[in-house]
């Protein structure tokens, strides 16, 4: 996911199910508002479930990960497993990620 267009070509298939004004809504956020999506559990849920773990480090910082990853989001992931992995990945970002600087 290197350029905005092909970030916009797999961001359309995850929001296959919705209608194409709400779709280019949500896809324009992520692209320009990536706090507000991080709060909106049902956009983040629908890219933690569509996208692989190095996508979603590619459209968010550690610490953005970190934050979002959080109990209640990860509660809401089906199938069990991928509840399962997002859970090991939240523990291990709490675990190991620095601090940032600042």
């Amino acid at each position: 996911m290197e350029n905005v267009e092909q970030i916009k070509n797999i961001l359309e298939k995850i929001f296959w199910d919705m209608n194409p004004g709400e779709k280019n809504r949500n896809i324009n956020i992520i692209l320009s508002d990536k706090k507000s999506v991080l709060s909106d559990k049902r956009i983040l849920i629908k890219l933690l479930t569509g996208l692989a773990w190095y996508d979603l480090q590619k459209l968010f910082t550690q610490e953005e990960l970190k934050s979002a990853l959080n109990y209640d989001v990860i509660d809401k992931l089906f199938p069990v497993s991928l509840r399962n992995y997002y859970n090991d990945a939240a523990k291990l970002l709490r675990k190991y990620s620095l601090p940032s600087a600042g």
